[in-house]
């Protein structure tokens, strides 16, 4: 029997198992030797070699040899990745080891083999139970750093180039336009399998007598104004643009124009759709805003480090911006059940988009530059009477980023998302007046019963005013014995008003021991 044999699972049903490996005994001193993923050593007692434990170096070529690599992201922390025609995916110690096994597993046969002119037949039940016994040994953290570093470099946007990877293209974007390359062409780097757009695409340059139903979803939301129309876009753009500069990070929200209750918030303007146009296009991680709990080690746990954008879905009332000031800074640190945590660096940080139906904190102005804020139109909300309505599907005659979708019409929607990219790689994110977010906030911070007061009884401008008056005749209109109103909450609510609408509220002194007020527009003060 010749030396080298060839060593594998015969199982025809598990033909991704069936390599070609070429085994040979493997000398490693006098009294052992290694044949594929085991280790013989010989019995003093019987003189005889006999399998003991796990081979390390062939557990180390195993897992190489089907292309399973460590991946640094920073110096303290690392991933697990395999990589296939320059695609590359993230995998778990468990998938490793599923892979091992799987092999150990398809040995359905005595294995036969001969050393220094002996035979050797071990049965294959031996070869699996030191396996199981023994496979903690190498599938853990510590041991598995020891196998190759994956540090191909991941094709990734600068700071004025977008690259989109789909089926039978991948496509650059510039301030000055796109040009089409063949995937081949990526050469010494590769890609986020989860990045890959699961589509084939025809850039559509001329669109103005065929609009897409998602563009024409877009100018909808936006009420058909130019200005907000604009902003979007260049929202649109800055997510898509999978480049991060931690000086300029910004959440983009999106909110509802519409004024609404303070237990009763909108919805249903689009937000959502929006969305997941973005998850067409980038790999996105969804956080459930409802449930968000800033102190919760494992808030992040549903992003990874192919994540390109991270979508905060109706965050309730409680949720506070401060949370993610490192995120837009530092980069984020994920920490995931029964796994090591890691951290992505700032340079690799996902963008941020958070829908939400009521108004977060804005106010400071760190609050302020980190929030990008774009509000959605009443257009199709205002049409859901019963709740059973679907006035965009009715209107775009079918669900958008499904089957009611032909190749014209999708070519028609990533031309159009290629061009809000193209718009922020020229201007930036462009702002417009916004209508009514303040207001809206200001209704969360007092009550429906003083929107309607303050709004149908505006106080004057740079004129002296005494709270009580103001208060009384507010109580008596809505409040009349309850005495849960006090004026000192009404004074507060006062406040609250005069930062909605960028006023100075000011003590300009006493009469008769009762301190007068005035409001004045902010730079019109008289002293």
């Amino acid at each position: 029997m010749n030396e080298e044999n060839l060593f594998l699972g015969q199982n025809p049903e598990r033909k991704d198992l069936n390599k070609l490996r070429i085994i040979k005994p493997t000398y490693l001193k006098d009294s052992s030797f290694a044949y594929d993923l085991w280790e013989w050593k010989k019995n003093p007692k019987t003189n005889k070699y006999e399998v003991m434990s796990l081979y390390y170096e062939g557990m180390r070529k195993f897992i190489e040899s089907n292309s399973y690599y460590k991946r640094q992201l920073t110096k303290q922390s690392h991933i697990y990745v395999t990589e296939e025609l320059n695609i590359i995916e993230e995998v778990t110690s468990n998938i490793i080891n599923d892979k091992i096994r799987c092999y150990v597993d398809s040995i359905q046969q005595n294995v036969t083999f001969n050393y220094i002119s002996k035979g050797y037949s071990i049965p294959h039940e031996t070869l699996i139970n030191i396996y199981l016994k023994q496979q903690q040994n190498i599938i853990n953290d510590k041991w598995l750093t020891n196998i190759q570093q994956h540090v191909k470099t991941i094709l990734k946007d600068k700071k004025d180039t977008a690259f989109f990877v789909f089926e039978n293209q991948f496509i650059e974007v510039t301030n000055n336009g796109i040009s089409k390359h063949d995937f081949l062409n990526i050469q010494d780097h590769c890609v986020w399998k989860d990045q890959i757009i699961a589509h084939q695409f025809d850039y559509i340059e001329n669109r103005e007598e065929h609009q897409g139903e998602f563009e024409k979803f877009i100018v909808n939301v936006c009420n058909g104004e130019s200005d907000r129309f604009a902003a979007l876009c260049s929202a649109i753009g800055y997510l898509l643009h999978n480049f991060f500069d931690p000086k300029q990070g910004q959440a983009v929200i999106l909110y509802d124009e519409a004024l609404t209750t303070k237990n009763k918030p909108q919805g249903g303007t689009g937000k959502g759709l929006i969305v997941n146009a973005i998850k067409t296009m980038r790999s996105t991680a969804k956080i459930d805003g409802k449930n968000f709990k800033a102190d919760d080690k494992f808030k992040w746990s549903n992003i990874s480090p192919s994540t390109q954008v991270v979508w905060i879905d109706e965050t309730n009332k409680f949720f506070n911006f401060d949370s993610l000031f490192s995120c837009l800074t530092d980069g984020w640190q994920i920490e995931r059940k029964f796994q090591n945590k890691f951290d992505i660096p700032a340079k690799d940080s996902p963008k941020v988009i958070i829908c939400s139906n009521t108004v977060l904190e804005n106010k400071g102005s760190s609050n302020t530059r980190r929030q990008f804020i774009v509000e959605l139109s009443d257009h199709y909300s205002k049409q859901i009477i019963t709740g059973t309505e679907t006035p965009i599907a009715t209107e775009h005659n079918g669900i958008m980023f499904s089957d009611d979708w032909n190749s014209v019409q999708w070519n028609l929607f990533f031309s159009f998302m290629i061009d809000c990219v193209q718009l922020y790689l020229k201007n930036g994110l462009i702002q417009y007046k916004r209508k009514n977010v303040e207001m809206n906030l200001l209704r969360q911070k007092t009550s429906d019963e003083f929107i309607e007061y303050i709004t149908n009884n505006p106080p004057p401008l740079n004129v002296d005013l005494e709270m009580k008056p103001l208060f009384d005749d507010f109580k008596s209109s809505y409040f009349a014995d309850d005495n849960t109103m006090v004026q000192r909450t009404f004074t507060n609510m006062i406040k609250r008003y005069c930062e909605a609408k960028n006023f100075e509220f000011m003590l300009t002194g006493k009469s008769n021991g009762t301190p007068i007020y005035q409001i004045r527009e902010q730079g019109n003060s008289t002293h």
